[in-house]
């Protein structure tokens, strides 16, 4: 239904070419709006506020719309920049949005979906440089964010750049088929949301331009990075609430270069739980994922953790595919190639999982990577150590 309502959006009642014009953009009667390319400037628009509401039947419309090419489908990451319709942030309050191919490029804070925002689509952004969360969910419902590209957050020493940030009552999230780059974090779902998360078919990955020399420098054959972690989990525990982790690829991770960003991390892949007795995270799936080239944890299990499933992964090149020590979740059905040590944890969680030595598989697997800044087929060798260890 979605993919209808944006093939047969009406003409623009409401075109933006500059920065005054961005004081109607929540008019009654301008429910559709289409920015012209141009860089419309934090300086003279600030926040973009978008408070007015459409309906089901009558969704309102942020659309990226360039009147010499108006058909052009291009994802905004491919454009050049002369192309591109840019904002520096924005802050989401409405209901029955529709936003699509805008680039929102350098926030100065984070862009907020909240104050009861609801039923949102956000459809292929580019989120470049934001000096906080690129998206921060709170105090909202029943919000999409998908085929968006997220990348490269200004590196600051000690502390986080997460894409997307998952906070206080906040809940029914689904990120879907997005690209996040070189954050911090890619995904944080914090302890005080209301859980009912999915987080599907994503690409979440370190490129060797943030690697160090774990004092600080760039240095693209580094062994430290200044990311901490792709997609930890921090506490959700309430009844009825799930979070699905499916069919994402995850890859990348080095130990955190702290004198470049974050507060230090060994390199999680996901993280679950904090290691710490601080809060309870329940009802989480992790399924069909590949996870792959993370030093120091594919997958780690942290303290206080229950009804936690984790099943049918591919797991590869991690210094300890999954890090099970306090028995908190069941392993099931995942295959471990190619880690220094495969499993660490209780025996009696495992169920039918495949353990295999890097002589026993082929070269090399490949696999359909970066839908919207590459395309790339990533092709692994198995038979190579996993970072900073041998292989079993």
């Amino acid at each position: 239904m979605i993919e209808l309502i944006l093939l047969l959006a009406p003409a623009c009642d409401l075109v933006i070419a500059e920065a005054a014009d961005w004081a109607r953009v929540n008019d009654a009667n301008k429910r559709i709006v289409c920015v012209l390319p141009g860089d419309y400037s934090y300086a003279e628009t600030g926040a973009i506020r978008l408070s007015a509401s459409g309906t089901p039947e009558a969704p309102r419309y942020l659309i990226a719309r360039d009147e010499r090419n108006p058909d052009d489908q291009t994802h905004p990451a491919k454009l050049p920049p002369a192309r591109q319709s840019v904002i520096s942030n924005f802050s989401l309050e409405g209901s029955h949005w529709i936003i699509d191919r805008m680039v929102i490029r350098n926030s100065p804070r984070s862009n907020f979906v909240q104050g009861g925002a609801s039923h949102n689509l956000m459809d292929r952004l580019l989120v470049d440089g934001a000096q906080r969360a690129g998206i921060y969910f709170r105090d909202a419902r029943n919000n999409i964010l998908r085929r968006s590209v997220l990348m490269d957050p200004p590196l600051r020493p000690g502390a986080d750049n997460v894409h997307v940030y998952v906070g206080p009552n906040a809940g029914r999230v689904t990120l879907s088929d997005n690209e996040f780059i070189n954050g911090s974090k890619s995904v944080e779902v914090g302890p005080d949301g209301l859980g009912n998360v999915t987080i599907q078919g994503n690409d979440m990955y370190v490129t060797s331009d943030r690697y160090t020399d774990c004092e600080g420098n760039l240095y693209p054959q580094g062994l430290c990075s200044c990311s901490e972690m792709q997609l930890v989990l921090k506490g959700v525990d309430l009844p009825g609430s799930t979070i699905t982790i499916e069919g994402n690829r995850i890859w990348g991770m080095r130990p955190n270069d702290n004198r470049c960003a974050s507060s230090g991390s060994p390199g999680h892949g996901i993280r679950i739980g904090t290691g710490r007795n601080v809060h309870q995270v329940s009802q989480i799936r992790v399924a069909n994922n590949i996870v792959w080239d993370n030093q120091y944890y594919g997958i780690f299990v942290g303290n206080n953790v229950r009804e936690v499933l984790i099943e049918r992964n591919l797991i590869s090149r991690a210094n300890v595919g999954i890090q099970n020590s306090y028995s908190g979740a069941d392993i099931q059905g995942n295959i471990f190639i190619s880690n220094a040590e495969h499993y660490r944890g209780a025996d009696d969680r495992l169920f039918g999982n495949m353990f295999v030595q890097a002589d026993d598989v082929p070269e090399a697997v490949c696999v359909d990577v970066r839908p919207w800044t590459g395309p790339e087929r990533k092709c692994f060798d198995f038979s190579d150590k996993a970072p900073g260890g041998a292989t079993n």
